[in-house]
């Protein structure tokens, strides 16, 4: 009769302790989300929007899921920027919590952010290269037109 109880009073205490601490998401996945980040050339910069994190391509972005959607900025010295913008969908993990967690286990997983899940996971910018052209240039000015034909500089020379 003893041993029942004491058995009992482990399933309880189980039970509770499985219910307090679960939450899926959180435990499988975690609070932040690696981004890996390549380009063609190497050596980008990429800076995450919003949080302001920047790396070098390549490299591996550690961004936090509640912060998300995020937009990624690629620059690079004598190419034409490039963005993306990472979305954020429901962690499949969180639907765990039907199984285990229950109620307390989808609160915390929203307020960590472990709920969230960035896409893609993978970002590769193909970086085009700036040509330059000079067109309508004066004796004393010269105007500079990216390939696209847009204006990147007017310069007047001051004598």
């Amino acid at each position: 009769m003893r041993k029942r109880r004491t058995v009992a009073k482990l399933v309880v205490v189980a039970t509770i302790t499985a219910l307090a601490t679960s939450s899926c998401a959180t435990i499988i996945s975690g609070s932040t989300q690696k981004i890996a980040v390549t380009s063609m050339p190497d050596g980008a910069t990429v800076t995450s929007t919003p949080g302001n994190f920047q790396v070098t391509t390549p490299a591996q972005l550690a961004l936090r899921r509640k912060d998300g959607p995020y937009t990624l900025k690629f620059e690079k010295a004598g190419y034409q920027p490039y963005e993306v913008r990472l979305s954020t969908d429901t962690n499949g993990w969180l639907f765990g919590n039907i199984l285990i967690g229950g109620l307390i286990g989808i609160v915390i997983d929203m307020n960590t952010g472990a709920a969230e899940k960035l896409t893609p996971e993978r970002v590769h910018a193909n970086l085009t290269q700036v040509k330059l052209g000079l067109r309508g240039s004066t004796d004393d000015t010269v105007i500079v037109f990216a390939a696209d034909g847009s204006l990147l500089a007017a310069i007047t020379l001051v004598e």
